[in-house]
Order: structure tokens, then C-alpha cells, then sequence
């Protein structure tokens, strides 16, 4: 009996060794592999607010993104400015289930934009912000890309899906002023000037929304044109299957998708209190037209955090005369690409089986600027990049250089009255990378650049990195 007492503690010490040693593995697995679902990299605090601005593409993004920041600086007596760039009247899916109809006309979508004001300015008060301090500029839903890519000049205004080239709402900020982006930039410029924010809350410039990173780069434009200082948060709104669970969890904080740590955003939680979380829920459940069509996603931002990005500005580094220009990449500051993870445009990847964007940058040399793109697989004749740069200057000049490459043949686009046509003057490179030397005597004094590189096969865009602020 003894010796058979003896054996089976000895399996209960092996099963029990076996048990703790695959919950070991298991666990270092998931830190190494998923390192925000420990928190790693992910600072938690809280935000010292003084004057607000919330900048959201859509009504309802500030809520999702921002709504107890909004709660906390409101009942702190801080001053607090709401914008929402458009009146989000340019979702098919929303307007055919506000109006039930398959056909939806253009009237129609001006109708769901009045109703997502209003649902607005009733989340707004709910969060205890008076609809005197939420600003509507009335820009196109679905088009904030194209003002920012190839919309730019006043004379050349883009058209809507709601029919219109022009801010087609009398209660806008501005009624009438044409869809272009120099307007977006001129509108921000006169807001921020007369509230002075210190504290400014923008879409995340890894969004995968096309009006959200877009917004990114505009206010990104904006305070860099005006050498404006503010602190400068952002929150992500859309990406992927992001956030999981699709369903309200107080008891959980809100993380980033793993493919977003550690590329170069510095994430911070900041806890909320109960009464925060639940103005917040109040204020989601106010945006009916958007429940009846992404009810769960909108509820999944109920969580016990809200969380926020901010990144350092890299400085562009000189020319080593030491080194052959294709062994320099090393030392640049590069934009690292990090929608090659991201389920949207993976189903391209597997469609297409083309390259993906890994990185650019720059590199300064006496008299020229070398210009880095690098991709994950071999360059296909398929698939066209393009390299778009808005360079900053002391007076508040900005001059634009943009570039489409196919192979290794590039080509100046002029889409703009102040794009540059500064061919280049050589190009290195290899498989993945592609080194391109443009002449730099237009750009001496430049203090700063915001930058980044697309991947489109045909007209469409299937890649992208953030815009980034590289200084000088």
C-alpha cells in the first residue's frame, strides 16, 4: 500500500509539473506575442487638461474615441472645444437603413447628416458640453483623402457623395465654402487661433479609415504650418476586428491591436471613473441612425480606460560620406508600416499577392535628400508606390513633392499650385528597397516634412505608412 501511495503522488507531482510548466509556456508566449494584452509598452496615468480641442472626422468618433476626456475636462470647468469635420452623411449603409430605402439620393444623405448633428449635440450635452462648443465644418464624409491627396486648390473642388462641392449646411461653421483642402486647412487654422488649445485629440494616424487618417494629417499640417505648440493626442477609432470583444466591458481597460506596439506611438490608458463610464455610455447610446447599423462596435468602447498615442518627432539624419548610400538605411528614421497585419488589407495581399510597404524615409546629404522606400517582398511591375511630402518652411511657406514610382522609373506629380517638379537626380537600390536622390536646392531651409508612402494596384490604394513630422 505504501508503494502504491507513493506512486500516484508521484503522477499528481508530474501532472502538476506538466500543468504548470504549459501554463509557463503559455503565458510567455502570449507576453512575448501579444505584449499589450500584459500592458507592455502601454503607460497608464491620467491627462492634466487645460483647454480642449477634440478634432473627429464623424459625429460619434469623438464620443468613441475621447467621450470621458470630454466628461473630466467638462466637470473640471476646463474650457472645451468639439469639432466634427463632417456631418458623416456619406455612410450608404446608414442612410438606407435611416431612410429604408436601397436608392438612397443625395438629399437623403444631406437628411442623415442633419440627424447625426443633432444626435450629436445630444451625446455632446449628455457628456455636459453645450452645443455652443461643438463646431460642425460640414466637409465630405468618404472624401477627406481626396482633399488631402488631390482635392487641394479652391478652383478645384471635389463633389461629394451628398451631391455637393461646397459645405451645403446653413448651421455649418461656414456655409458655402468649397471642398478643397487648402479650405480644411485655413478653417482649422482660424479655430485653433482664436480658442488656443493646449490640449489637442485627433484620429490615429494608423486608422485604417480613410477620413480618419486623413484628419490626422490635416491638423499634423495645420499646427506644423501655424509652428503651433500643443500637446497632441490620438485615439483609434477603426481597426480591424479591433476592438475584441464587440460588446461593453467596464471592467476592462481598452488596448491597441498588437500590430501598433512598438512602432514608434508611445500608448497611455487613463482610467475612468465610474460616473465617466457611464456619461460615456450615455452619450454612445444617443447616435440611433449609427446603433441600428454598428450597435455592438459602438458599445465595445465602453471599457474602463480610454486610450491614447503620442510619438517624438525623429530628426532627419546627414549623409555618412563613410558609408555607400545602400548600406545608410540603417541609421535613417523610417516610417515602420504596420497594416501588413491588419485584416482589411491582408484580404489584398492574398487577392493581389503584392508587395507591402515596410518603411520610408529620408536621409540629407549636401545637396540632395535621399528618399527610402522599402517593402516586405520583391518590387512587382503590378503595383505602383507613390511618396507624398509636404515640406515646411520659417514663413509658413509649405511646399509639396509628390512621386509615383513604378519599377524603378518615378515619376513628379503636380497636384497641387505649390507642388514642386524636382525630378530626381539618381536612384540606387535593390529587390526590396529603392533609394531615390532628388536635388535639394528648393528645399534648403525647410524645418520640417510630413511624409508617407502608398502601395496602389491600379486606383486602388491597398497600403499605406502613417504620416509622419520628420524635423530638420
Amino acid at each position: 500500500m505504501p508503494g502504491k501511495i507513493k506512486l500516484i503522488s508521484r503522477k499528481w507531482m508530474f501532472l502538476v509539473v506538466a500543468l504548470v510548466s504549459l501554463l509557463l509556456i503559455t503565458g510567455l508566449f502570449f507576453y512575448f506575442f501579444y505584449p499589450q494584452w500584459f500592458g507592455v509598452n502601454i503607460r497608464s496615468g491620467n491627462i492634466s487638461v487645460y483647454r480642449v480641442l477634440v478634432v473627429a472626422p464623424h459625429p460619434d468618433d469623438e464620443t468613441l474615441g475621447s467621450g470621458g476626456i470630454i466628461a473630466r475636462a467638462v466637470k473640471q470647468g476646463t474650457p472645451v472645444k468639439v469639432i466634427i469635420v463632417t456631418y458623416g452623411d456619406g455612410f450608404t449603409k446608414a442612410a438606407r437603413a435611416f431612410t429604408g430605402k436601397h436608392d438612397v439620393t443625395a438629399g437623403d444623405y444631406k437628411k442623415l447628416g442633419e440627424t447625426r448633428r443633432l444626435e450629436t449635440i445630444r451625446a455632446m450635452e449628455t457628456l455636459g458640453l453645450p452645443e455652443d462648443d461643438v463646431i460642425f465644418l460640414g466637409f465630405p464624409d468618404g472624401g477627406m483623402r481626396h482633399l488631402w491627396d488631390n482635392y487641394w486648390d479652391h478652383d478645384c473642388p471635389f463633389t461629394g457623395i451628398n451631391g455637393s462641392s461646397q459645405v451645403p449646411y446653413t448651421n455649418a461653421w461656414q456655409p458655402g465654402v468649397p471642398y478643397c483642402g487648402e479650405r480644411v486647412v485655413e478653417t482649422l487654422t482660424k479655430i485653433i487661433t482664436e480658442f488656443k488649445p493646449t490640449d489637442i485629440y485627433v484620429p490615429d494616424p494608423g486608422d485604417e479609415h480613410p477620413d480618419h487618417w486623413a484628419v490626422n494629417a490635416f491638423v499634423l499640417y495645420t499646427l506644423t504650418k501655424m509652428n503651433y505648440q500643443a500637446k497632441l493626442y490620438t485615439y483609434l477609432v477603426h481597426r480591424g476586428y479591433w476592438p475584441e470583444p464587440l460588446r461593453p466591458e467596464t471592467g476592462k481597460p481598452l488596448r491597441p491591436p498588437k500590430e501598433m506596439v512598438g512602432i514608434g506611438t508611445n500608448w497611455m490608458e487613463v482610467p475612468l471613473s465610474p460616473e465617466e463610464i457611464n456619461l460615456k455610455s450615455s452619450a454612445i447610446n444617443c447616435y440611433d441612425t449609427q446603433k441600428k447599423v454598428m450597435g455592438s462596435f459602438l458599445r465595445a468602447f465602453i471599457r474602463s480606460t480610454e486610450l491614447f498615442g503620442t510619438s517624438k518627432i525623429p530628426v532627419v539624419p546627414d549623409y555618412n560620406e563613410s558609408l555607400a548610400i545602400s548600406k545608410q538605411t540603417d541609421s535613417i528614421s523610417l516610417v515602420r508600416d504596420a497594416r501588413a497585419n491588419s485584416s482589411f488589407y491582408r484580404f489584398f495581399y492574398r487577392l493581389e499577392r503584392n508587395p507591402d510597404l515596410s518603411a520610408v524615409g529620408m536621409l540629407r546629404q549636401q545637396d540632395r535628400l535621399w528618399l527610402v522606400l522599402q517593402t516586405v517582398q520583391p518590387f512587382s511591375s503590378r503595383v505602383s508606390y507613390r511618396l507624398d511630402m509636404r515640406f515646411f518652411f520659417p514663413d509658413g511657406t509649405v511646399k509639396r513633392l509628390d512621386y509615383r514610382i513604378t519599377g524603378r522609373q518615378v515619376q513628379v506629380l503636380m497636384p497641387a499650385r505649390n507642388s514642386l517638379n524636382l525630378p530626381p537626380v539618381q536612384i540606387e537600390g535593390d529587390t526590396n528597397r529603392l533609394l531615390i536622390a532628388v536635388p535639394a536646392g528648393d528645399l534648403e531651409g525647410a524645418r520640417s516634412v510630413l511624409m508617407d508612402g502608398e502601395a496602389y494596384h491600379g486606383s486602388v490604394l491597398f497600403d499605406k505608412t502613417d504620416y509622419r513630422l520628420f524635423n530638420f
